[in-house]
């Protein structure tokens, strides 16, 4: 419990020392009372839930939290200008030896394995920008025509579209996907071509 109360007065900017000053002899001397570090701690905090100012917190906090889970902070991708299609290759060079369940040795450090080769890509992956209303429609086009196409928010509220739509999307706050599949511009749609994938950069 001490920690909790020192981690609060500490997100509350309060200082956490104790002063004394020596102010001499004035009149009758009284044995000096310390005050409590937690005494005061449980205080402030006792003041704050009294006052309503540290459910406003929470429920600040808490707004904060869910903002930022509908309306993400998202990847600036620029707009595809000219309709262009080039391939990628997926292959990489294993850095350590990669093992099964049975340490039986699958793939040794420095080879080099292309994840096409003993898997498929099956469905059409599409990269939009959640925030241009175009996008959005040309995806959920397609989607409705092929359902099963994966359509991934580079921008923009993903939770709101899966409301409104009523149909699976995903988002790529941390850029990963971008990168895993090459993709420059938006919208974009990879699919799978021999051993190598097909990006296809869409102009609307």
């Amino acid at each position: 419990m001490k920690f909790k109360y020192v981690v609060v007065m500490a997100s509350l900017g309060l200082p956490i020392c104790s002063m004394a000053t020596d102010l001499g002899t004035v009149g009758n001397v009284y044995p000096v009372k310390e005050i409590s570090l937690l005494d005061a701690i449980k205080k402030r905090v006792g003041e704050m839930v009294d006052s309503g100012e540290w459910e406003k917190i929470k429920q600040d906090n808490t707004k904060k939290i869910v903002e930022g889970i509908r309306h993400p902070k998202g990847n600036d991708l620029p707009l595809v200008t000219k309709p262009r299609t080039f391939t990628l290759d997926p292959s990489i060079t294993v850095t350590a030896d990669i093992t099964d369940t049975q340490g039986n040795i699958i793939a040794k450090k420095g080879s080099v394995v292309n994840p096409l080769v003993t898997g498929q890509l099956s469905k059409a992956v599409l990269f939009i920008d959640g925030t241009v209303d175009k996008q959005v429609a040309w995806a959920m086009a397609v989607k409705k025509d092929a359902p099963l196409t994966v359509v991934i928010f580079t921008k923009g509220s993903w939770m709101e579209a899966m409301e409104k739509y009523h149909l699976q999307i995903f988002y790529d706050q941390n850029g990963q996907l971008i990168q895993k599949f090459g993709i420059e511009h938006v919208p974009s749609k990879v699919t799978q071509q021999g051993e190598v994938l097909k990006i296809e950069e869409v102009l609307l």
